[in-house]
């Protein structure tokens, strides 16, 4: 059986030999943990993916980061079209990119 999901996640992770989905209806939160177990892991981030139909036939979409809205959306869904109204805070675009070469 086929579901339609507003949220959609793909997921890439070095254990899978493909890549896992699942979707949600309005909200979508993951706790990314680290450590070396699960018994002995620590919380390092959280996301989360919202939705909100904030008028007939126009959808909001959310993209927070440890509670601060990182992406803004609207879809509409009347004229199937999807935009982007919100930008990284500046806050966020003042990391050193050398820092995170380490990390790709």
């Amino acid at each position: 059986m086929a579901y339609s999901y507003p949220i959609w996640n793909v997921v890439q992770a070095c254990i899978y030999g493909s890549s896992k989905s699942w979707g949600a209806r309005d909200v979508c939160e993951v706790n990314v943990k680290v450590g070396s177990s699960s018994t002995y892991s620590n919380q390092f981030v959280n996301h989360r993916t919202t939705k909100k139909e904030i008028q007939k036939d126009l959808i909001e979409f959310r993209f927070y980061v440890d509670q601060i809205i990182l992406k803004r959306g609207l879809f509409d869904k009347k004229n199937k079209t999807f935009n982007f109204i919100g930008t990284i805070p500046a806050s966020v675009n003042n990391y050193n990119p050398k820092q995170l070469e380490l990390f790709r």
